[in-house]
């Protein structure tokens, strides 16, 4: 389970979690991180660690997994596509995520949004705005020039590795993103530690989840 940044659990956790059949919050929009779903997932990573032995203690680095991937060394590793296309002297394939019980393969697809607030003076110039910038040409010409990403509206052809075409262009009903709750980043951060201190053997399965949803409820819930 690589390690580092918060946004790793995006990469490593969550599609686990979301293959489950776990949620981040339920349909009150109120914090369900520690269901039965999600910990079934936390314990399918700690059997994989502690059971099966699956997965060595380099597997809590991002670094030393990445190293040992490209040396040959291990056989399968769980990357964010944009940290695969830089691979080196590895001959890889790629699967979307594993697929819980129920069959879904379901992973972490960032989205941002472009907001029109009530107070814009001219909310028709706005509006313009936001369609240019959203258009085919102007996206088509971001992403091949700046950054990498799948088109966001129909009209735009898919630019970027061909390995993943496929992936962004047909098998899409797999993406998630993070539904929107106060103190999100904070909350995957402290799970992002606690499934750390798991997978290093400093705490146990069952209560990954559990400290994640108490911390939250006690210190970030109102915020």
């Amino acid at each position: 389970m690589p390690g580092g940044a918060w946004g790793n659990v995006d990469e490593n956790f969550l599609p686990f979690f979301w293959s489950a059949g776990g949620e981040l919050v339920d349909e009150e929009g109120n914090l369900s991180i520690d269901s039965e779903e999600g910990r079934e997932a936390v314990q399918f990573l700690h059997d994989l660690r502690f059971k099966y032995n699956f997965v060595d203690e380099s597997a809590t680095s991002n670094d030393d997994a990445r190293v040992d991937f490209e040396a040959g060394k291990t056989g399968f590793i769980v990357l964010a596509t944009s940290n695969c296309l830089n691979l080196e002297g590895v001959d890889w394939d790629w699967t979307t995520a594993l697929a819980g019980p129920d069959g879904q393969a379901k992973t972490f697809f960032a989205a941002d949004s472009l907001v029109l607030f009530d107070k814009c003076e001219d909310k028709e110039l706005a509006m313009k705005a936001i369609k240019l910038l959203s258009s085919a040409d102007v996206m088509s010409k971001f992403h091949q020039q700046i950054t990498e990403q799948p088109p966001i509206t129909k009209d735009e052809e898919y630019t970027g590795d061909e390995r993943f075409k496929e992936l962004y262009t047909v098998e899409n009903d797999n993406f998630k993103t993070i539904t929107p709750f106060n103190s999100a980043v904070s909350l995957l951060t402290k799970v992002n530690e606690n499934v750390q201190s798991m997978m290093m053997g400093e705490m146990e399965p069952e209560d990954v989840l559990k400290n994640a949803q108490d911390y939250y409820n006690e210190n970030l819930a109102s915020e």
